[in-house]
């Protein structure tokens, strides 16, 4: 949300608690800003790798054996998740709001918050389980065969960081909407 959403209304500067929160939305919009960077150069990496591994195939017969897997197992996560919670903040998942776009702003709040409220156990469950999981590839040295024996925890302690991060950011919503 907007550092405009952490002023009840009426207030020009708040209560201690807003600015608490002020500066914690603060900090959590630059760990989101460093997720879109991370997310914005993996695609610039996913291009270059495809380009490589379609020129080689192509013209030198020798395909990139290592570029599917890089791809597909710690890029498109790391593009997917480092951004979700970015995504979140500004709105922009997809969404049917046929009946949200006819509510009165006040409606449209409530709907946001019952919304963000539902999140928070389902979201902790994930994360739960992701770290469960991440934990014991770790603990077990699990990887996935192929040209290159690729370690699973990695993937999934991607998973760990960007739910987290939406789980704070669903939470700081709330917070701001009960404000």
């Amino acid at each position: 949300m907007s550092d405009q959403a952490w002023r009840p209304a009426g207030r020009s500067k708040g209560p201690p608690a807003a600015d608490y929160l002020r500066r914690v939305n603060r900090a959590v919009e630059r760990i989101e800003d460093i997720g879109a960077l991370i997310a914005g150069f993996s695609i610039f990496i996913i291009m270059i790798i495809v380009f490589l591994d379609v020129f080689l195939r192509y013209f030198l017969q020798s395909p990139l054996t290592w570029s599917y897997d890089l791809v597909s197992i710690y890029l498109v996560p790391i593009l997917f998740f480092l951004v979700i919670s970015e995504t979140f903040k500004r709105n922009h998942h997809v969404a049917v709001d046929i009946l949200y776009l006819r509510f009165s702003p006040i409606w449209k709040r409530i709907a946001r918050l019952l919304i963000a409220l539902l999140m928070l156990p389902i979201l902790g469950e994930m994360i739960r389980l992701s770290a469960r999981d991440a934990i014991t590839a770790y603990r077990n040295h699990e990887v996935l065969s192929g040209a290159v024996l690729w370690p699973t925890w990695i993937p999934l302690a991607i998973v760990v960081v960007g739910f987290g991060l939406l789980l704070v950011r669903v939470l700081l919503d709330a917070v701001a909407l009960m404000m």
